[in-house]
């Protein structure tokens, strides 16, 4: 995010805080069948975890100029998928996108196979000690 400041009317300039990603986020992959729901996330002061019905995520996030970069490591448990060209239980996977509002657009990829990557977005659902929903 871009950090914001203000004229304090004496002629200096004061930080606004950055806008928080913190909260629940809804991920979804473009795949064959259009948008494909791949459980959620909780981003929360630079840590990222998650699952859905086969996996479970954990890792880091950084934020710069309303952009959002995440590292995880990806576990998946029963039968498993094809994902970036192979199947594996576990692999390190990295998303870059862009921060809009209550969504982010980017791109998920895995460091160890760069050639593969898919369309990713995250909708957030709701922020951290909130229990109202934010997406429509």
């Amino acid at each position: 995010m871009t950090e914001a400041s203000k004229d304090t009317g004496a002629g200096l300039r004061a930080e606004l805080p950055k806008a928080s990603v913190d909260g629940i986020w809804a991920i979804e992959v473009h795949g064959a069948y259009e948008w494909e729901s791949r459980g959620v996330l909780v981003l929360e002061n630079g840590r990222a975890t998650g699952g859905g019905d086969r996996h479970y995520s954990a890792g880091r996030y950084a934020l710069s100029d309303g952009r959002i970069e995440l590292e995880l490591g990806a576990h998946y448990y029963g039968e498993l998928r094809p994902m970036f060209g192979e199947k594996r239980a576990e692999f390190a996977v990295e998303i870059e996108g862009e921060i809009d509002g209550d969504v982010i657009a980017g791109v998920m990829s895995r460091p160890d196979r760069p050639q593969f990557t898919m369309q990713v977005r995250l909708m957030r659902m709701a922020g951290l000690g909130r229990t109202e929903r934010l997406a429509g």
